[in-house]
């Protein structure tokens, strides 16, 4: 018996609307989506929950998030923002602190390349993306930001898991 077999048998079905989520059909008779990230069987609850703690042990798996409709937020802007920085600036451990605890941006990285950080942001619209740009072209060490609006995303983060993907031959 197939996991969305089993899944049905279990969970009886009731009749729903049917939406997208990313490029996946969910709801309205849309087969059950299982997404795993385990190596076990997901029916077998016991061996899957003792390798999820194995995991936490190891500290692969640290934390879990929830994973955010920013536009249902009021989010319509997706942009990533390159920061060029002072010569040493990456050597001061107060380096764009602020920018760090911006709402907004989600996240933050120093780089190789053409720039030295690459923040993350989202904004409600190009007003607020503006205040944001300004918030971190403020800050003391940075010389230059350059914008790239996101208009759509093919694959995010948290769809990377190398524990269930297939092993990659090693070149």
């Amino acid at each position: 018996m197939e996991c969305s077999q089993l899944a049905e048998k279990v969970f009886p079905r009731r009749k729903t609307k049917q939406i997208m989520i990313g490029g996946v059909p969910v709801g309205a008779g849309a087969p059950i989506v299982v997404q795993s990230m385990t190596k076990t069987l997901t029916h077998e609850i016991r061996a899957t929950v003792a390798q999820i703690k194995r995991l936490e042990k190891a500290k692969i798996i640290r934390k879990y998030h929830a994973d955010i409709d920013y536009r249902a937020l009021g989010y319509d802007i997706h942009t990533v923002v390159m920061i060029r920085i002072k010569k040493g600036g990456l050597e001061n451990p107060n380096l764009l602190k602020n920018v760090a605890l911006m709402p907004d941006v989600v996240s933050l990285y120093a780089s190789t390349g053409v720039s030295d950080i690459i923040a993350v942001v989202r904004a409600k619209n190009r007003d607020h993306l503006l205040e944001i740009l300004k918030t971190i072209q403020s800050e003391k060490d940075v010389l230059r930001t350059t914008s790239y609006l996101i208009l759509v995303t093919y694959k995010d983060a948290y769809q990377f898991n190398p524990i269930t993907s297939p092993s990659r031959k090693e070149h």
